[in-house]
């Protein structure tokens, strides 16, 4: 089965290409039609890193939590002395020592930035449907636990983070 044979079986139209180029357009709606992009607030997620290191976190404020999702702000707040973003900079050090601290860390965050605002909006757009209308539903897929799990994946994150430091600041030397 090609491609727009495949698409043309999930709803889509076999000449229809845009749906085809169309992530979000090859969903299918509830009454079996094509998904449409919708225009909506789409507002990403603002993300605050804290540190007790620098005073902007509580000593047990976020311990050993990757992260926050405060829903009536909008807000994401980053924990910067969690264990895990800590063994990233130690082994990044390692392998960019001409990267300088500061550099390594701005090129975490942006990746688990990217991340917690993925996991946020993803489960926000999951609200509404059947089964993610419960308050408690959403609260738990956004729980500090939640947003911990999400920036987890520690060899993805770190290729991508290597593969980013390496254009920026030139291959490791190791």
């Amino acid at each position: 089965m090609d491609g727009d044979e495949n698409i043309h079986e999930h709803g889509g139209s076999k000449g229809n290409r845009k749906a085809k180029n169309d992530l979000f357009a090859a969903f299918i709606n509830e009454d079996g039609q094509t998904g449409e992009k919708q225009k909506g607030d789409n507002k990403l997620p603002k993300v605050v890193w804290v540190s007790a290191l620098n005073g902007t976190r509580a000593e047990n404020d976020l311990e050993d939590r990757a992260a926050r999702y405060v829903a009536r702000e909008n807000l994401i707040t980053a924990n910067a002395d969690f264990r895990y973003f800590e063994a990233y900079v130690e082994a990044l050090k390692l392998d960019y020592p001409h990267a300088g601290v500061d550099h390594i860390k701005s090129v975490l965050h942006e990746w688990v930035e990217m991340q917690l605002i993925e996991s946020v909006m993803g489960i926000q757009s999951l609200q509404g449907s059947p089964t993610w209308s419960d308050a408690n539903t959403l609260e738990d897929a956004l729980s500090e636990l939640a947003l911990t799990t999400a920036v987890m994946p520690r060899y993805a994150t770190y290729s991508q983070i290597k593969r980013n430091l390496s254009q920026r600041v030139g291959a490791s030397p190791s």
